[in-house]
């Protein structure tokens, strides 16, 4: 994806684009497989990105979780929105395995819409979800 500001391309792990109550929302999910905790500098370097390439809000994944300034920054970011999800390893070191065929980042994505969804994750819901209005894109 190309840098709206930067005009650099810039990376991002997915890209989810879809509509909300009629109104467009792109939100940038990225992962970090660090064994510290994320500190507030990539928190930083993740909202300049999320500026740069014109996104609302943006989710960050963190095997080693966060460190409490980190998570102060992102709380605290406004436009865009920052959300953090601490991804705990397994004690086999992986932070996910699957037999469905998708990828971790898909798997944390669905994880996170069990978090923020909860008991309102209906089957109507995830046909919405896959019906194109809001897309999963992996860039």
């Amino acid at each position: 994806m190309t840098g709206l500001v930067s005009g650099a391309t810039r990376q991002l792990d997915a890209l989810v684009r879809g509509q909300v109550v009629g109104q467009d929302i792109t939100i940038a999910i990225e992962a970090k497989r660090y064994k510290r905790p994320v500190s507030i500098g990539t928190i930083d370097e993740f909202v300049g990105k999320l500026l740069d390439v014109g996104c609302d809000r943006g989710v960050l994944y963190a095997a080693g979780g966060f460190s409490e300034a980190a998570l102060s920054r992102a709380t605290n970011a406004r436009n865009p929105g920052i959300g953090c999800v601490h991804l705990a390893p397994r004690a086999d070191g992986a932070l996910m395995r699957s037999h469905t065929g998708l990828g971790p980042v898909e798997l944390a994505f669905e994880e996170h819409l069990d978090r923020i969804v909860g008991v309102h994750r209906t089957q109507e819901y995830d046909v919405w979800l896959r019906s194109g209005v809001a897309n999963l894109y992996r860039h």
